[in-house]
């Protein structure tokens, strides 16, 4: 099991938590949450089954964490969980299930991969720079 990460993030005057944990071996999940004020808004967990093989697991495991954690900062800094929060709602991100059988994990992590080639610390300051300069 990983060390997560854990975010506090301020966006239009409030602030929010973004926690990522490893579930372990035994329950090979990586699990993202959103939170304000102890309220989970939105999550996102992540099958890693498939790589528990490999010589470079905990390296795989450790980039496949950080991804999901900023993919789930971008979320909120994007404004995509705004409509949510409106409706008091939860979100989730999990993967959906495909009729034939397996998670639709690989595609998820492709499109992720794409998505983030910015680092935390780019995303962060972005964001902090934008809030500066209004």
């Amino acid at each position: 099991m990983l060390i997560g990460y854990n975010t506090n993030i301020p966006y239009k005057g409030r602030v929010y938590h973004v926690q990522t944990e490893d579930s372990g071996l035994n329950n090979p999940y990586i699990v993202t949450l959103l939170y304000h004020r102890g309220a989970i808004l939105r999550s996102a967990k992540t099958s890693y089954a498939d790589i528990i093989e490999r010589a470079d697991f905990k390296e795989k495991l450790r980039d496949l964490m950080k991804r999901q954690h900023r993919e789930m900062i971008r979320t909120l800094i994007t404004g995509k969980c705004d409509e949510e929060q409106k409706e008091g709602g939860r979100k989730s991100m999990v993967p959906a299930k495909d009729k034939q059988g397996p998670t639709v994990v690989q595609e998820k992590r492709e499109n992720t991969a794409k998505a983030q080639a910015k680092s935390l610390d780019e995303i962060l300051l972005e964001h902090i720079s934008r809030k500066v300069n209004k």
